[in-house]
């Protein structure tokens, strides 16, 4: 499996306050969003300005990380790449968007 059949995109550089339904919003624009999550500490419940969005498509998951990198948003610059799969510690210190 190479990077072309991921679904899933790593997203960073994300403002704070910001919660997964935000961040699935922001990918719709590029296809179907299975779901979305924001990584935060388990302790505070913070979040730690990154997160996962999963694609219906691997393609529209490879456009969605083309375009978000490097795209300003709300006064900082994403970062943003195509990834086998989120952890599975999602459920765990995430914001779980559906």
């Amino acid at each position: 499996m190479g990077i072309a059949d991921y679904r899933t995109i790593y997203v960073s550089g994300l403002p704070c306050p910001m919660n997964a339904r935000e961040l699935s919003e922001l990918c719709r624009e590029y296809g179907d969003v299975v779901v979305a999550s924001i990584e935060r500490d388990p302790q505070t419940g913070a979040p730690w300005g990154f997160g996962y969005v999963e694609f219906a498509v691997p393609e529209t998951a490879l456009r969605a990380a083309r375009s978000l990198h490097g795209k300003r948003y709300r006064g900082g610059v994403l970062a943003a790449r195509s990834i086998d799969r989120a952890p599975d510690r999602v459920g765990q210190g995430v914001d779980p968007g559906r």
